[in-house]
């Protein structure tokens, strides 16, 4: 009696190395991708020849929440990690007459700046990250 080998189709050994190649891609790239977590510095500075000492501040925490902190003595800094995928944004307003600067720094590099003058100026820096 002769035994009949099956032959499996044509299509299904490329199918099988196709899905294969298919998962290993999946893997190492979880494995390669960098972290989604960044660096966030939020700095605000008195600026100009009229140095005001204090100002009301909002600035977007790592929960993609809006703080806020009134009269608050300058120079003010915050540091944070947050996910890039997050808008960063940081505003002051100066107490009375004088010049701000608001700056915001990522991975310990200068992403943005923005610096307002006069009476109340409000500075504000909101920008979202891309890495370079």
């Amino acid at each position: 009696m002769h035994t009949r080998l099956r032959h499996r189709p044509q299509w299904l050994v490329p199918l099988l190395v196709l899905g294969a190649i298919v998962l290993l891609l999946i893997v190492v790239s979880r494995l390669t991708v960098k972290d989604h977590v960044i660096a966030v510095e939020y700095r605000v500075t008195a600026a100009g020849a009229a140095l005001p000492s204090r100002a009301n501040l909002s600035w977007r925490n790592s929960d993609d929440i809006m703080e806020q902190a009134a009269s608050v003595e300058l120079p003010w800094v915050r540091s944070q990690r947050m996910s890039r995928f997050l808008s960063l944004e940081v505003a002051a307003q100066v107490i009375g007459e004088g010049a701000i600067r608001c700056e915001v720094w990522v991975n310990g590099a200068f992403y943005q700046g923005i610096e307002a003058h006069g009476f109340g100026a409000t500075a504000s820096c909101n920008a979202g990250y891309e890495d370079p």
